[in-house]
């Protein structure tokens, strides 16, 4: 079997695992009548391993368009026992650095759609895992019945939509095409839920994040906090520049 035919083969084997028949059916392979789970792939894949043991271990989810730091930083992060969850390009850039990370594509059970900057993170099994509180029992049941994986860090910036914006010749499907939507959806439910996870928006924090886990195993109330009040004005002030940039070229667009 050829490379690509494997490639397609584990990628139909873990939607159909995922519970997405159509998907499995477009890439060619039908999905048993019953028990879709059974017999679909007897070696334990890289998403089911993460499944299996991250219910309660330390995961990050990583979804960025700025990259700078980001390979200490998950380097930094998995000396202390984390596993990654990460959007495609991202898990990509990761395994070049020798990082596993499990894209999201896997853990959803669906692919990227409508590209470019289509998408990706928009599922309940991604926003499951930031909203969940550890301490509510219909949470925990929630986690364990959908395959949930409750993220205790959230790493995520923006489409570089104000660069976009500034840069000379660019046009009006240049800024709509950068104009994130996902990002800040991630962003803003990661700030809201601070009390149970740390949001990470600028890699300037990433070095006091890493040293407060490495000295306490945990991110300071107080620290995430100030994060998540970082998160949400990152957020007014991305879209700021939307608002300045449309009401700037008009209705005629």
């Amino acid at each position: 079997m050829k490379k690509k035919e494997e490639n397609e083969l584990k990628t139909s084997e873990s939607l159909m695992r995922n519970g997405n028949i159509l998907h499995a059916k477009e890439c060619g392979h039908k999905p048993p009548i019953s028990g879709m789970i059974e017999g679909c792939v007897k070696k334990m894949s890289l998403a089911q391993d993460v499944l299996n043991k991250s219910h309660f271990k330390k995961t990050a989810l990583i979804s960025v368009s700025d990259r700078k730091g980001l390979v200490a930083f998950t380097k930094g992060l998995k000396k202390l026992g984390f596993s990654f969850v990460a959007s495609g390009r991202n898990a990509d850039y990761l395994e070049k650095h020798g990082i596993r990370a499990l894209k999201t594509s896997r853990l959803t059970g669906w692919p990227p759609i409508m590209n470019p900057q289509g998408v990706k993170t928009i599922h309940p099994r991604i926003y499951g895992g930031i909203f969940v509180n550890p301490n509510k029992k219909d949470h925990l049941t929630d986690v364990r019945r959908y395959g949930i994986i409750p993220f205790n860090i959230v790493v995520c910036n923006f489409y570089p939509f104000e660069r976009t914006i500034t840069r000379r010749g660019f046009n009006h499907k240049d800024a709509i095409r950068n104009l994130d939507i996902g990002g800040p959806a991630m962003v803003r439910a990661a700030a809201k839920h601070y009390a149970y996870r740390t949001v990470l928006v600028d890699p300037a924090d990433y070095t006091k994040v890493l040293k407060e886990l490495r000295e306490k195993e945990e991110v300071d109330m107080a620290t995430r906090r100030l994060l998540s009040i970082k998160a949400f004005e990152r957020c007014i002030e991305y879209d700021n520049s939307i608002v300045k940039y449309l009401k700037r070229v008009g209705y005629g667009m």
